[in-house]
């Protein structure tokens, strides 16, 4: 009888007391997964460029419509352009098309005499640069500038094939030189992009 009633306890390891501890120590160890989960999610929304992201594009709006003399208007960079090919380069995931898209909207709704048309080009920039993000990060500053400059030939063309569909065609050289200007400022205004945005580590 003895031997008998010991049987149970001894056999206890497969019974419902220890089912109901080991749910215990399951319980226990799921606020620390939890939380670990927590850090990663906030990791990720810290490491997450949109936010710097939208403080350069409100920063790049600002310059192109700040007011200039006539004789700086001309040669006034593409600030917002600028600004797509960086993140689109450097954060093409977060930025790419859609970034494009939205920045000319915005530019359109302020200036330009189609609208969507800034959109089009944009957008049309952000695919290339989202395209060849890769080898364009491998080159040095220098050959960057060359191809910044080839884009926004490219983005100037779209914008002066649109202006002449609509029949607001502008056909003076002059359209041409904000492309220049912008390739020239490419290094500066990189630089001041890429400390807008460091990811924590």
């Amino acid at each position: 009888a003895w031997s008998d009633s010991r049987g149970p306890v001894g056999g206890s390891g497969s019974g419902p007391e220890a089912r109901r501890s080991t749910r215990r120590r399951c319980a226990r160890q799921s606020p620390g997964a939890a939380g670990r989960a927590g850090t990663i999610a906030q990791v990720s929304a810290v490491s997450s460029p949109r936010i710097a992201m939208l403080k350069t594009v409100v920063a790049a709006l600002v310059l192109t419509l700040l007011p200039l003399p006539s004789w700086l208007e001309i040669i006034r960079p593409g600030f917002l352009a600028l600004t797509v090919l960086y993140w689109s380069i450097q954060a093409p995931r977060a930025g790419g098309i859609a970034l494009g898209w939205f920045c000319g909207l915005l530019l359109d709704a302020f200036e330009g005499p189609v609208l969507g048309e800034h959109a089009l080009a944009l957008a049309l920039l952000a695919y290339l640069a989202v395209r060849e993000h890769q080898r364009i990060r491998s080159k040095p500053i220098f050959q960057q500038s060359l191809i910044v400059f080839a884009a926004l030939v490219i983005y100037e063309f779209v914008l002066f094939a649109i202006d002449g569909w609509s029949g607001h065609a502008q056909t003076s050289p002059l359209r041409w030189a904000p492309s220049l200007t912008g390739a020239i400022i490419w290094p500066a205004a990189a630089a001041l992009l890429a400390r807008s945005y460091q990811p924590r580590t």
